[in-house]
């Protein structure tokens, strides 16, 4: 199986992976927002670290809502959105509705961080 990691992703580096990846205690089943909470995430681009951010409950809202708000102007939107068309057999679920998971899971769903740095805390650690 080490070969065949090694073989597939030479120097352990993802080269295939952006996003945004969360390591805070909360971090789990449940994914748990307390407000006395500090929550930490990577920021990986194209398999690189590019920083750790560090937000407090407020700093968290705020960014997910910056970080839905640009996502909805973005290219990468137009990805989910056909997703969710090709897998609506019931034609259940609309645009709205789709909003409306997408920003639930906007840390999910984002590659690249969209949102201003300028008006949160990122502790260098």
């Amino acid at each position: 199986m080490q070969s065949f990691r090694a073989e597939l992703f030479p120097n352990n580096k993802f080269e295939w992976y952006s996003g945004l990846i969360r390591i805070d205690e909360f971090r789990g089943e449940f994914d748990k927002e307390p407000e006395n909470g500090i929550f930490e995430y990577l920021e990986i681009e194209n398999g690189n670290l590019i920083q750790k951010r560090t937000f407090n409950f407020e700093e968290l809202q705020r960014f997910k809502k910056e970080q839905y708000d640009y996502f909805l102007l973005s290219d990468e939107v137009e990805s989910l959105y056909e997703f969710w068309k090709r897998n609506n057999e019931n034609g259940v679920i609309n645009k709205e509705s789709v909003n409306k998971i997408i920003l639930k899971n906007i840390m999910e769903y984002t590659q690249k961080v969209y949102a201003e740095l300028t008006n949160y805390s990122y502790p260098n650690n």
